[in-house]
């Protein structure tokens, strides 16, 4: 789902062009699991999250040497960004972490004011597909 977003995202965002596609597909992928983890933890009581958490960072490995690492840190940058204003984006909202945090690490340095006005669409891009993937049968 994340990698099939960046053509899409890139269109809408030209800037985005000029970032390595292979990068997208590994932060977005790493953003998009945490968008997951935050609903599945409206979902499931705190003991179960611990433990469902736990396994999903040890499929992380599987996946990437660098997955767990990375989803780690997009869930330390969402919490504690949401607890701040942010005179780039107004509202901020959980999805619009995500797409800071996946721009971040794309550009690998803090993003402009223009470039993070995309934070929104690229958080919504990887969070909403996601919402209620836990309930769907």
């Amino acid at each position: 789902m994340a990698v099939a977003t960046f053509i899409p995202v890139s269109d809408h965002y030209s800037f985005l062009k000029r970032c390595n596609s292979k990068e997208w597909d590994f932060f977005a992928t790493a953003a998009s699991v945490q968008a997951a983890l935050l609903d599945l933890a409206q979902r499931v009581s705190g003991k179960r999250f611990k433990a469902l958490h736990a396994l999903i960072v040890s499929e992380l490995h599987k996946w990437h040497p660098r997955g767990a690492e990375a989803v780690l840190d997009c869930q330390g940058f969402t919490h504690g960004n949401l607890d701040m204003q942010s005179p780039v984006v107004k509202d901020l909202l959980p999805s619009d972490t995500l797409g800071l945090w996946v721009l971040w690490n794309l550009l690998q340095r803090k993003p402009t004011f223009e470039e993070a006005q995309a934070a929104r669409g690229i958080g919504s891009a990887l969070a909403t597909p996601l919402h209620d993937w836990w309930t769907r049968g």
